[in-house]
């Protein structure tokens, strides 16, 4: 009997903490099914007599003010050509909707609503410079944290394309400011006013691979229009940024700086006798196609305006200017070495510059000829001396045969010793004239390096100098 009382004692204790167990169970069940009650009850409340076209103000003559705090996250691209920049960012805005306001402790201690922005009134806030907007998501999908007391946040993920007006002077050494100008379409400053809050937001700002972000700044001015009596409120927001020149000088200037340098080792390096330059003048011509189509690549990448060049432009005129002058500068001096084939003298400026001078002495190879020519005339006379003493000789026909054959190998070798001088002559001149283009060559391309040198060195030093102003 005792064991019997025991077992239904233990069976009536374990059944009541079981019925607490699942009492409490479903008293947690029902608390959550109640705030999602709520929730609902709250969200239908708030939208039962709400019309989100109008303003939401209890006065009329209320004024909504709206914070605002885009967060920039990255500066996409930039296209100097179109003057556009694409940027990442969060539009952020903050404001009261007075017609957003609940008790939490009649909604289970609610606080805090989230609801699509297409469902709520939402301020007409548009980016007046940009030329597109892109929404990552769409108003369905953007939410609106919505405050007890009527605040309401909302964090618009976009990105948007403006319009920036580049300054290309100092380019690829440039600092460029772009601005967007954020405002009302239709609200004056008595129904919506704008403030932004300071400092701006770069918390979350990714670094470009191409630009250095220098500051990101807002301002906020009021812009009274012919149309209106009330001023229209506008905030900018300054994107102040410095371009990173490395892709350029690598990319432009390096090979440019190389180009050039071999067309001028190329054009002056030492040629035929014969003066044949046909070779460096094609180089030359094949360097100045290039250089034009390098620069033909750099204009493309600027804005079609009259406002001026670029400094890398000028850098490849500059080059272009230099493999052009080498190509003409070796043409002339073509011109000036073919000048022996007419035996014209070398000019003493030439001499002057290549510090030579015209020897008078001819070459040795006409002695021969004149010493047989003295000895001729000399055995010629000592054979006159020697008939003139026997003078049944003086009519013999052999005699003046010998005199004939003399005489004619006389005039013979003085053709021959004047040949000789004049060949000596000229291989002496045509000595002197290839020396002194090569001199010549030297001299040209010594000074055309300095100029490539010089133009490299002031382009970089120009460009770095800029950077630090």
């Amino acid at each position: 009997m005792l064991l019997i009382n025991g077992i239904i004692f233990f069976t009536l204790i374990a059944g009541s903490d079981a019925a607490r167990v699942t009492g409490k169970g479903h008293e947690k069940h029902k608390v959550k099914m109640n705030s999602v009650g709520a929730q609902h009850r709250l969200a239908s409340d708030l939208m039962a007599n709400y019309d989100r076209t109008l303003r939401p103000v209890q006065n009329i003559s209320s004024v909504t003010n709206i914070t605002m705090n885009p967060a920039l996250h990255s500066i996409v691209c930039t296209n100097e050509a179109e003057e556009s920049i694409t940027l990442l960012q969060w539009f952020r805005m903050i404001w009261t909707d007075e017609l957003l306001r609940w008790d939490p402790e009649e909604y289970d201690g609610i606080q805090k609503l989230l609801l699509p922005i297409s469902r709520i009134w939402y301020p007409d806030i548009t980016i007046l410079n940009m030329i597109e907007v892109n929404p990552v998501l769409t108003e369905d999908r953007t939410y609106a944290i919505i405050d007890y007391d009527g605040s309401v946040i909302v964090s618009i993920d976009q990105v948007v394309t403006l319009h920036c007006t580049y300054e290309i002077s100092n380019f690829p050494f440039d600092t460029q400011n772009c601005s967007f100008q954020a405002g009302s379409w239709m609200y004056t400053s008595d129904a919506v006013d704008i403030y932004p809050k300071l400092p701006a937001d770069l918390g979350a700002y990714n670094q470009h691979a191409g630009w250095d972000l220098i500051s990101y700044t807002t301002r906020r001015e009021a812009f009274l229009y012919e149309a209106s009596e009330v001023p229209f409120v506008s905030v900018f927001y300054d994107i102040y940024m410095q371009r990173k020149p490395t892709y350029y000088l690598t990319t432009f200037v390096l090979p440019s700086f190389i180009i050039t340098t071999l067309s001028i080792f190329g054009i002056f390096s030492p040629n035929s006798d014969s003066g044949d330059r046909n070779e460096k003048v094609t180089m030359g011509l094949t360097t100045l196609l290039t250089m034009a189509v390098i620069l033909l690549i750099v204009t493309d990448k600027m804005p079609k305006s009259s406002a001026g060049m670029s400094l890398l432009g000028y850098y490849m005129i500059m080059q272009i200017v230099i493999s052009a002058s080498a190509a003409i500068t070796a043409i002339l001096v073509m011109y000036q070495q073919m000048k022996w084939t007419t035996k014209e003298k070398v000019p003493f400026w030439i001499l002057a510059l290549t510090r030579l001078q015209r020897s008078n002495r001819i070459t040795s190879n006409t002695n021969g000829a004149n010493a047989f020519i003295g000895l001729s005339q000399s055995g010629d006379s000592r054979m006159t001396k020697l008939i003139n003493k026997d003078g049944a000789l003086q009519d013999n026909k052999i005699f003046l045969r010998w005199s004939q054959i003399l005489t004619d190998i006389r005039a013979l070798l003085g053709e021959v010793a004047s040949t000789l001088h004049e060949t000596a002559a000229d291989e002496t001149e045509r000595q002197l004239w290839q020396r002194a283009c090569r001199r010549l060559d030297i001299l040209l391309m010594i000074i055309f390096h300095i100029m490539n040198v010089t133009a490299t060195v002031c382009f970089i030093m120009i460009g770095y100098a800029k950077l630090t102003i």
